[in-house]
This record gives structure tokens, sequence and C-alpha cells, in this order.
């Protein structure tokens, strides 16, 4: 079993749940954050440099799927994301 690869495992929100060295390497620590702050969506929308770890091309693209994700769970799961 390989064992060299990057893992980083993200939850529903966007919350790092699981992340190895190599991930850690390329993606900076992201265990460290507490609160809200641990959902990559809500540091998208208040963090300003969230947004610069993507390149300037994607950002817009990537604004629309943050943004559409959390409207995309409650409907899934009938706002129980949202009672959290």
């Amino acid at each position: 079993m390989r064992t060299d690869g990057g893992a980083l495992i993200l939850s529903d929100l966007g919350e790092t749940l699981v992340q190895n060295g190599l991930a850690t390497a390329l993606f900076g620590d992201r265990s460290h954050y507490i609160g809200l702050a641990r959902s990559e969506i809500y540091r998208w929308f208040t963090d300003p440099a969230e947004p610069l770890r993507y390149p300037d091309d994607d950002r817009d693209r990537q604004s629309r799927a943050q943004g559409g994700e959390p409207a995309r769970r409650v409907r899934l799961d009938g706002g129980a994301v949202a009672r959290r």
C-alpha cells in the first residue's frame, strides 16, 4: 500500500476532519480553526485571504460553489445543517 500521497478529508461544510503531512504541506494546516471558521465555506466569505488560495480564474466558480453548498445541504437534509 502506498502512503506517500496527500490526504485531506472534509465534512460537507468544508471542515477539515483529517489531513496527513503531505496535505498540510500542500494546503497548510487546516486543523487549527475554531468555531465557525472551521468551515471553509464560512472562511471563503469572511477571510479575505481564503480566496487567494485559488487561482484568479477559479475564484468566480469557487464562489458560486461555496455559496451553493449550504443551500444544497439544507434541501437535502431538511435544514439540519442550518440548525447546528
